[in-house]
Parts: structure tokens; C-alpha cells; sequence
């Protein structure tokens, strides 16, 4: 459940957040409607973002948050909250001086930094999220806040600004996915789209290729081989961004490599420790340790489809080559000797003890795989025997 000052006309209101801090009837008539909410309609807990708070208001907001986790607590629900990207304790301004990094972090079970929107429609052309100004706010942030209760808010969307720039006169027009795809069959360029997770991606970008062919699809191997039954086995291990979806969408995933309108498989290799998995699902970090099972999995998922592995070589290694420009990932003259060797007959079941990576688990444990790797080259240098 969502819980904010927006007004019906999409502006924060501070005196709205003023009157819930400020006056204990409201407040108190507030959070009974939030209990009776969660549980009428069976929410996991509330994410409570209220922005533009004056800085007088700060040690109220952090005691109405306190409250309310008490009671969501005893509920078994959760409480999150999103701030606005502060860099300091004492950063001036009505966005940043109600929140109270250290007091809200100690009332909540999670925050979310909004790290966001530098970027935006009536400002100068610039990244939505600049990396620099992202790492200023967690800078602060984990000298506050325990860092097992921080995210990040990512964007997903951008924006297009007319250009030559005039302060007070340009307004940039926002670009979601669907806009995106738009734009690059409009002007014939490349545009990636990231982790396709679902049938209705699958086949948004199938007609958009019939218009520009330089719209490149890519998926990860965590999508080509679980489905929403997992979480009931895996529960929050399998979680990831976007989610692993239904039977139908692995399947159309499946086709789609097999057919060629997939054209690269990315490692999406997230290595969180199980002790951090294991936590409730809305506070496990998302991502999976999979980069060691990658080649396995699609080469078990090709002989399970019917699928050629020369379809297995262009969207591991080769697609990737021609369309960054890299003179690798071919056996090639002139290209760099990156090689992996494997036995394709063979088949192993995957362990907990056997693998490589630091955090020592994987989502596949247990599954038996095909094409066991025997040796791999980067450089012409063998570097796994």
C-alpha cells in the first residue's frame, strides 16, 4: 500500500503532510484506516512517501513513522519509506530538511532513496540518474542509515529535450519503453531493450524489428529457464528485476531464441549472499548468482527446444561481437582468443560446493545441466582447467 500527499492535480502538498504530523486526531484516524486497508485487502505493508516536509516537522514525521511500524508489526506487515536524495544532515531546502536520515532509517524496515529526476522536464539536458550525484547520496546515506535497509530508486524512463536549451521556455518531453521504440524506428537507430521477461515484450519487439532490424533483444538465462512455480521452491532466491514470469512468457522466451528473434543473452550475474536472500521477500535484494550456470543452462534449454547450437553461439558470444564492434567472442583471425571449452554428452548436477563465486550458492542447485566445462581461455591464456 502506497501512502503519500499527492493531490488529485499530481503536486505534493505540505500542508496535507503538515496536518497528518501535526494534529493526533487526524493522525490517529489515519493510521486505524491504514490497518483496517492492509488487512481488508491483504498488503504485505506500506511504503509512506511524504515529500516537502519543512524541517520543523522533521522529529514528528520519524515519530508518526515509529507509530505506525509498531502497529504494522504486530500485524506481521512492513513499512517503507521513500526520501528524498540528501547528501548531508544539514542539506538545505524544503525536499531535504524533513527527512531525517538516521531517525527514519530507525523507524522503518527499508528506505528508498530517490535517487532520481536530476534530470527533468523543465531543467538542462542531463541524465535522469548521473552516477556521480547517485553515489554523493549513498555516500551519505550509509552513515546513517544501516545499509542492509537501503535501495535505490532506478528510473525507467528518460527524457528528450529540444535543443538549443532555454532556461524557463524548454520543456523536455518524457520517453517511456513503448515512446523509445517509437523514436528508434522513426530515426532507424539502435535501441537495446534489456531483460525481455514476457510474451507481450516478445512480440512488441517482433513487430518493431520489421521497421528497424537494429533493435536488439536480450534476455538472461534466468528467464529462459524458471517460471512463477519456483518461487514456490526458491521463494525470495529467485527473485530478481524484472520478475521471472508465468509458464507462457518462459516458453515465448524459449521460441523466440529458438527462432532468432532474441539476439543476446546477458550473464545478469548478482551475487547477494543467501543470508541476505532469505529475507522476507520484499526485502531480499533482487538478482541471482547465475553466471557460472549460463552456458549449461542454455545448452540444456537447446537440446530440450530443438535448438541448433550455432542459435547458442550467436546470442552467447557472437551477436554480442558485432554489435559492440569488440573483436571477440568469434574464432577468428585477427580476434582475440576468448574460448570455452565443454563436453557436450555430459551432464552434472549442480552444488552449493561447486561454485566459484564468493557468495557459495546458486539458484540451480540441485537441477542436472548439460555441457560440462572443461577449460576456458580469455586472451589465449587458459585460465580454468
Amino acid at each position: 500500500m502506497h501512502l503519500s500527499t499527492l493531490t488529485e492535480a499530481g503536486q505534493f502538498d505540505s500542508y496535507r503532510g503538515e496536518l497528518v504530523l501535526t494534529d493526533s486526531a487526524i493522525q490517529e484516524q489515519l493510521i486505524r484506516q491504514i490497518s483496517q486497508t492492509v488487512l481488508q485487502r491483504g498488503y504485505a505493508g506500506v511504503d509512506v512517501d511524504l515529500e516537502y516536509l519543512p524541517g520543523t516537522l522533521a522529529s514528528s514525521y520519524a515519530a508518526f513513522l515509529s507509530r505506525l511500524r509498531r502497529l504494522l508489526h504486530a500485524q506481521g506487515r512492513f513499512l517503507w519509506v521513500a526520501l528524498a536524495p540528501k547528501t548531508s544532515a544539514t542539506q538545505k531546502g524544503l525536499l531535504y530538511e524533513g527527512h531525517d536520515y538516521p531517525a527514519i532509517g530507525a523507524a522503518s524496515d527499508g528506505v528508498l532513496l530517490m535517487t532520481y529526476e536530476w534530470g527533468y522536464t523543465y531543467g538542462p539536458p542531463m541524465a535522469v540518474a548521473p552516477l556521480p550525484n547517485v553515489r554523493s547520496v549513498l555516500d551519505y546515506a550509509v552513515t546513517a542509515i544501516p545499509a542492509s535497509k537501503i535501495f535505490l530508486g532506478i528510473p525507467n524512463y528518460g527524457y528528450d529535450w529540444p535543443l538549443p536549451f532555454v532556461q524557463g521556455v524548454t520543456r523536455a518531453q518524457s520517453i517511456s519503453n513503448q515512446r523509445a521504440i517509437e523514436l528508434a524506428i522513426e530515426h532507424q537507430t539502435r535501441l537495446v531493450l534489456c531483460h525481455i521477461s514476457t510474451m507481450e515484450e516478445i512480440e512488441m519487439a517482433r513487430a518493431a524489428k520489421i521497421s528497424n532490424p537494429d533493435i536488439v533483444t536480450e534476455t538472461s538465462c534466468n528467464y529462459l529457464w524458471f517460471s512463477d512455480e519456483a518461487y514456490n521452491r526458491l521463494g525470495s532466491r529467485v527473485k530478481c528485476n524484472p520478475a521471472v514470469k508465468a509458464f507462457s512468457d518462459k516458453q515465448s522466451l524459449r521460441n523466440a531464441l529458438r527462432d532468432g528473434l532474441i539476439d543476446i543473452i546477458g550473464s545478469d550475474h548478482a551475487p547477494h549472499l543467501l543470508s541476505e536472500k532469505e529475507a522476507p521477500y520484499c526485502l531480499a535484494p533482487s538478482g541471482l548468482p547465475s553466471i557460472q550456470q549460463t552456458l549449461p543452462v542454455l545448452l540444456t534449454v537447446a537440446e530440450e527446444e530443438c535448438i541448433p547450437l550455432t542459435r547458442i553461439a550467436s546470442v552467447f558470444s557472437e551477436k554480442a561481437s558485432e554489435i559492440y564492434g569488440m573483436k571477440r567472442g568469434k574464432i577468428k583471425e585477427g580476434y582475440f582468443a576468448d574460448l570455452v571449452v565443454f563436453d557436450y554428452e555430459k551432464t552434472f548436477v549442480v552444488k552449493a560446493e561447486d561454485q566459484l563465486s564468493k557468495c557459495g550458492w546458486s539458484p540451480y542447485e540441485g537441477e542436472t545441466l548439460k555441457g560440462v566445462i572443461e577449460s576456458v581461455f580469455v586472451n589465449g591464456k587458459e585460465i580454468i582447467s
